[in-house]
């Protein structure tokens, strides 16, 4: 029994670190994969007042298109932020107006008011779609990421939680006669929701992932990764054995 724990405690202090590591001893540690941007996702960054003119031109423009479906006229459209009378005889801070023209039911207010919620969810659909079978890498995949995620995921976000009087998904509850809270509470669900493909599709599109080499993994341990305490037993001595890789 003394020369067979005498006989251990010599093959623990001789055996290479990786051999070591199946009886217990610590193995250098693995460097994670480095991750950093892509340098385009600063260049669209830098577009984002576009996409933010883009959005009010959408949101206000599916305002448009359903007044027009419906066959109505357009008395007001301006598509822009700005400050102006919303009916109230106060000036506001707006993101953008469009007001119809002659005589409307509820019915057709309802459908105007809740065009760009309509339209967001179809933007976003058909573009996570389109993500998720074509090149993240393409030309056009951070155009449809910023124009057709992020933003309608932005406008639908706002239109949900904005409880004010004023507020497109406020009119159109008191029209259907909906609880508004809940409204919200229901659209922040599926804006989290979508917030997870918004992310999912960042990580594709913009996000590269380097693997550190093996060379360079070996070439980055330091001094106490290499070295190797085991303890030492014997009839006559007990005491740490120090190993280490010069």
């Amino acid at each position: 029994m003394k020369a067979q724990t005498a006989l251990l405690a010599v093959m623990l202090s001789i055996l290479p670190p990786a051999a070591r590591a199946e009886v217990g001893a610590d193995t250098p540690k693995q460097e994670s994969p480095r991750v950093r941007l892509q340098p385009r996702f600063w260049y669209h960054l830098a577009a984002f007042p576009a996409y933010s003119l883009a959005a009010d031109v959408t949101h206000e423009g599916a305002h448009a298109l359903m007044a027009l479906a419906l066959g109505k006229g357009i008395s007001r459209f301006e598509p822009y932020p700005h400050v102006t009378d919303v009916g109230d005889g106060q000036q506001r801070f707006v993101f953008g107006v469009m007001a119809m023209s002659g005589p409307s039911s509820l019915t057709e207010d309802a459908l105007m008011l809740a065009a760009p919620s309509l339209m967001d969810l179809a933007l976003f659909s058909a573009a996570d779609l389109t993500l998720s079978y074509t090149d993240p890498q393409s030309w056009y995949a951070p155009v449809l990421w910023f124009s057709c995620l992020l933003w309608p995921l932005i406008d639908w976000t706002y239109n949900m939680s904005n409880l004010g009087a004023f507020s497109d998904v406020t009119r159109v509850s008191r029209i259907l006669g909906l609880n508004r809270v809940g409204v919200a509470v229901v659209g922040d669900v599926l804006a989290a929701v979508g917030l997870w493909r918004v992310v999912h599709h960042f990580i594709r599109i913009f996000l590269v992932i380097d693997a550190v080499p093996d060379a360079e993994k070996i070439s980055g341990l330091s001094v106490l990764d290499s070295l190797n305490v085991t303890p030492a037993l014997s009839p006559s001595f007990t005491g740490l054995a120090l190993t280490g890789r010069f």
